[in-house]
C-alpha cells in the first residue's frame, strides 16, 4: 500500500455492541446505506469517568463522534475516558449489552451537564420576570400580596424585602429607565 493510499476500514456492526456506540450517519454510495459516523454511548449517558486525581484540565462533556477508518483501537484508545463504566458494561452478556442504554437518561437533559456537582453550594442568578411569571402567576392569586426577599447584586434599597411583587416590578422597571 502506498503512502498516498487512505486506508478505509468500514464500519462492522458488531461493534455496535461490543464498544457501546450508536449509528448517527449514514451516506448514500450507490443504492446501499453506508455508515460514516457513530458515536459512543458513554459519552451520551455517562460522560467521562471522574478520576480523585488533580487534574490541570475539566473533562470534556463533547460526545465523541467516530469517522471513517473505524478501527478497533480508536474505540479501546476512546474508552479509556469511561474505563470504569466500560469495564462493567464488558462484563455484561450481548442481551445485558442490548439493553444497557435503554431507560438512562442523556446527560445533555440532565443536570449534571450544567452544574458543576463537585462544588458544596450552588448559586444562581434569576431575573425578576422569570420570578414574577413562577412565583406570583403560577402559585398565586392577583390580589395576594407575598413577602419576597431580593438579593440585588449592587444591594441597593434594603426596603426590597418586605415588597409584594407589584411594588418590586416597578421599581425594577424605573432602574432601567
Amino acid at each position: 500500500m502506498s503512502k498516498s493510499t487512505k486506508r478505509i476500514t468500514s464500519f462492522q456492526h458488531k461493534h455496535v455492541l461490543e464498544f457501546g456506540l450508536e449509528i448517527v450517519e449514514l451516506e448514500k454510495k450507490g443504492n446501499m446505506l453506508v455508515v460514516t459516523g457513530v458515536h459512543c454511548l458513554f459519552c451520551v449517558y455517562h460522560g467521562q469517568d471522574v478520576k480523585p486525581t488533580s487534574r490541570k484540565r475539566k473533562p470534556t462533556d463533547n460526545i465523541h463522534i467516530f469517522k471513517v477508518p473505524f478501527i478497533k483501537h480508536h474505540y479501546l484508545w476512546h474508552l479509556k475516558q469511561h474505563a470504569e463504566t466500560s469495564e462493567d458494561y464488558n462484563e455484561l452478556s450481548i442481551d445485558d449489552k442490548k439493553v444497557y442504554f435503554n431507560g438512562k437518561f442523556k446527560r445533555i437533559n440532565t443536570m449534571h451537564m450544567y452544574i458543576d456537582t463537585n462544588q458544596n453550594s450552588i448559586y444562581f442568578t434569576i431575573s425578576l420576570p422569570i420570578i414574577d411569571v413562577i412565583i406570583k402567576e403560577l402559585f398565586y392569586c392577583d390580589g395576594d400580596q407575598i413577602l419576597v426577599g431580593v438579593h440585588e447584586v449592587d444591594n441597593k434599597d434594603e426596603e426590597d424585602h418586605h415588597m409584594n411583587l407589584e411594588q418590586i416590578r416597578k421599581k425594577q422597571r424605573r432602574r432601567l429607565l
